[in-house]
């Protein structure tokens, strides 16, 4: 059945694989309910799975050494694993600490597995007894990467391991809550940003952002000019309007000048603003060129008790007079 599957032949090439191959064949004879069998069925199994590289290094074992499982599997631990330099793997342990991005449950079993190596067994009087949870608790305070997490646990010198452990993964859980809170609220907050546009464009016909015309770049056929569709042509409107037949009764140029100025002063768009920029029907002051039909004159805002600087500029041959702003 699947849950009684033996492991793989273990590759003598790879020696460092040994602990963990050996803990699955435990499983394995547990899973299989031959953990009790005889001590020469177990050493049988255990040859029969360890492959035929395995069986070459069995018969080089002790002949006293080769019918107790216990026996077999020391002597292949003292083939397999190195001899271990206590002083070494102390100070692996000692220079652990918690990686950028790395969840503390990840940071503990590292501290754990290395923990193992170091031999932190009491001799004292034939004691025996682990202080691994110690050593792995003044390991995990100090190598813990968030500064907030290391006061507290400093204060808290009588936390067990595993008080410690869920206090940080407490921690770590809230953090990512607000991580994700705050990556919400920023979307929304971009999202809520809105394009709002009155007017089509004197250009195109149609609404959008500014620079992004559509007829940015594209040539009048009529005029030749860039900037704006053929049937949006200024030009052609101007050429249509001068085409026109004059009434029979002529103005006097006088008369005739005046309300061409007053139909100028009509189309002059004053804007009193607080700054100097502003954006017109979806084109800001930087384009290349304004039409000369369309004039615009920005005016910012003088105090009563300034005096108003006002010049005649001459359009269209007429004579206008300008409100100035410097």
């Amino acid at each position: 059945m699947e849950y009684s599957k033996p492991p793989e032949s273990f590759n003598v090439n790879e020696p460092q694989g040994w602990t963990k191959w050996k803990q699955k064949f435990e499983i394995f004879l547990l899973a299989s309910g031959r953990s009790e069998a005889a001590e020469k069925i177990k050493v049988a199994l255990l040859l029969n799975i360890l492959g035929e590289s395995c069986l070459d290094i069995f018969n080089t074992f002790p002949e006293n050494k080769r019918d107790n499982f216990d026996d077999v599997i020391s002597c292949f631990d003292n083939q397999f694993l190195p001899k271990q330099n206590i002083c070494m793997e102390t100070f692996k342990f000692n220079n652990i600490q918690q990686k950028e991005g790395q969840g503390i449950d990840s940071f503990l079993t590292e501290l754990k597995k290395q923990a193992a190596n170091c031999g932190f067994i009491c001799e004292k009087d034939n004691c025996k007894q682990s202080y691994a949870d110690r050593m792995i608790k003044d390991r995990m305070v100090l190598g813990v990467l968030d500064k907030q997490v290391q006061r507290h646990l400093l204060r808290e010198t009588t936390m067990s391991l595993d008080k410690m452990q869920e206090y940080c993964r407490s921690i770590e859980v809230t953090l990512k809550h607000v991580e994700l809170l705050n990556t919400k609220e920023e979307t929304e907050e971009i999202n809520a940003v809105k394009f709002k546009f009155t007017r089509n464009c004197i250009r195109c016909d149609t609404k959008h952002e500014v620079r992004k015309c559509p007829a940015y770049n594209q040539t009048c056929e009529i005029c030749n000019r860039k900037g704006h569709f053929s049937n949006l042509c200024f030009w052609k409107n101007k050429q249509r309007n001068d085409e026109q037949p004059s009434s029979s009764n002529q103005p006097s140029s006088s008369n005739e000048q005046g309300k061409k100025a007053s139909e100028v002063q009509k189309n002059v768009k004053i804007q009193e603003t607080n700054c100097v920029e502003t954006e017109v029907d979806g084109f800001d002051n930087n384009d290349e060129k304004i039409e000369e039909e369309s004039i615009f004159i920005f005016e910012q805002k003088q105090d009563s008790n300034k005096v108003s600087w006002y010049e005649n500029i001459q359009v269209n041959n007429i004579n206008i007079r300008f409100k100035l702003d410097t």
